[in-house]
């Protein structure tokens, strides 16, 4: 057996198609916003809006509100700050600098992309768009994100599967409160999961490779 870096070669099989698919999901998120362009709702949109709006009351209104603020900026910034924060002091730095990059690089493809689409909220108000909804890019990608890397930066398992469902229930609870607070339709949600999922596919992908690499450097040293 060969040792050393002189004999590996990195494992490419399934790259390409691997390629292929995830450039075919970029070309059907250009085509979901070209269509939200053209048309101010989805079919679905006003009957799945309706019936989260009947769920509305005294009850809901405060949990709904605090979900939202969570994907509301200063609140958004100082989580991403805690959490990169936690990672450095988890020895995680690598890992750190892509949640940073990875929730820049959402912010401002989702206000591009609102821009471009400039698609009406349910309840118009001045200076917002609605497509993608940009909290739950943020959350999709954010809370995405430390899901895949709490079994990786905690010891315990049982407390990695309880961050990681917590994560995901938090996302799925912003995402809800948009359309419960009648700021966006369902296919803003759904855009803003689709969006959020093209940045972090990339990002899991190349902690992924570096945890590959790393290992094998460990292993030939």
């Amino acid at each position: 057996m060969k040792s050393g870096r002189r004999g590996y070669r990195p494992d490419i099989s399934g790259s390409s198609a691997a390629i292929v698919t995830y450039l075919v999901a970029i070309a059907g998120f250009v085509a979901m916003a070209f269509l939200a362009h053209l048309y101010p709702t989805f079919p679905g949109d006003t009957a799945i809006f309706g019936w989260v709006q009947g769920l509305k009351s005294a009850w809901l209104d405060s949990p709904m509100g605090f979900f939202t603020s969570l994907g509301t900026e200063p609140c958004s910034q100082f989580l991403v700050v805690a959490a990169a924060s936690a990672l450095l002091l988890a020895k995680a730095p690598r890992q750190a600098v892509v949640l940073v990059i990875l929730t820049i690089a959402v912010a401002g493809s989702t206000a591009i992309v609102k821009e471009l689409v400039d698609r009406a909220r349910p309840f118009a108000i001045d200076g917002f768009l609605s497509f993608p909804s940009g909290h739950t890019t943020f959350a999709s990608s954010f809370f995405g994100f430390l899901a895949y890397l709490a079994p990786q930066v905690m010891h315990s398992v049982s407390w990695s599967n309880v961050v990681r469902w917590a994560c995901i229930a938090i996302a799925a609870l912003i995402a809800v409160s948009r359309v419960y607070l009648g700021q966006h339709w369902p296919s803003d949600i759904v855009g803003g999961v689709y969006l959020a999922g093209l940045w972090l596919v990339p990002s899991i992908y190349y902690c992924n490779r570096y945890a590959v690499e790393r290992g094998n450097n460990a292993g030939t040293a």
